[in-house]
């Protein structure tokens, strides 16, 4: 497969919609900004912050310094802007990229004509809270029994700051016989989407799903977050490295250790 260079294509948690409610997903969380650096900081007894997004990789690695000597636990989220040669990172996992789903559905081959089978097989709607809950919540569910951690306080935020109209977001509903079986959200930024949420019940498929979501985007250039491989591979997306902050290596920049 022939990978397209990302030049200028931001970081999935650049997107302000997907970064609050990230920020926001749990009790305990809430948004910090510190300099050019977006931070969600949890704990009770002792903080927690995790780099979401920042503009100077330098100034970042110095607030990830400053908050770890100050005594708090410091992470970072994976981040797919160049990889900073003067601080310490270490790779991420695949982020996925669409430059055009619909260029892709009209491709020949046995890929494109798969995914225009896939495509016949839902319609989309406008999707109410309740419905969308209820999709979340058998997802959920479903997904508890073939996995030991299942997230869902960045998801369920982001649903209702979507319903509360806060921000430049989309949702639709994914329908069968059965009913609403798939919920797939996305933001819209600097001419970019990003998918923020595509959960179904086990009565649709993870590809269905997909393949009519990404066309409701069209021939937007879209970021497809860094999980579900296989599919994304057979959905003709476009694999790209990510790196994050090495922040085991906290306090060892300056000797060279």
């Amino acid at each position: 497969m022939t990978t397209t260079p990302w030049v200028g294509v931001p970081s999935y948690y650049d997107f302000p919609a997907c970064r609050a409610a990230f920020a926001r997903g749990q009790s305990d969380a809430r948004p910090e900004v510190r300099g050019g650096c977006f931070f969600r900081r949890r704990g009770r007894t002792r903080d927690h912050y995790t780099l979401l997004s920042h503009i100077d990789p330098d100034e970042a690695w110095a607030e990830l310094a400053a908050l770890s000597r100050a005594g708090a636990r410091v992470q970072s989220v994976n981040f797919s802007s160049p990889r900073p040669e003067g601080c310490p990172t270490r790779s991420g996992p695949r982020e996925w990229f669409c430059p055009n789903f619909r260029a892709e559905l009209a491709r020949s081959g046995k890929r494109a004509s798969g995914l225009r089978r896939a495509a016949r097989n839902t319609r989309l709607v406008p999707v109410s809270h309740e419905e969308a809950l209820t999709v979340f919540r058998e997802w959920a569910a479903w997904a508890g029994g073939r996995h030991f951690m299942v997230f869902r306080g960045h998801y369920l935020r982001w649903l209702e700051d979507y319903f509360e109209h806060r921000s430049p977001t989309h949702l639709v509903g994914v329908v069968q016989e059965a009913g609403v079986t798939g919920i797939f959200g996305w933001e819209t930024w600097r001419g970019l989407a990003q998918v923020t949420i595509a959960k179904h019940t086990p009565a649709l498929s993870g590809r269905e799903l997909w393949v009519a979501g990404l066309q409701a985007i069209g021939h937007r250039p879209t970021l497809c977050g860094s999980t579900a491989d296989v599919l994304k591979e057979q959905l003709g997306l476009e694999p790209h490295p990510s790196w994050l902050f090495d922040t085991s290596k906290l306090g060892k920049k300056e000797t060279g250790k």
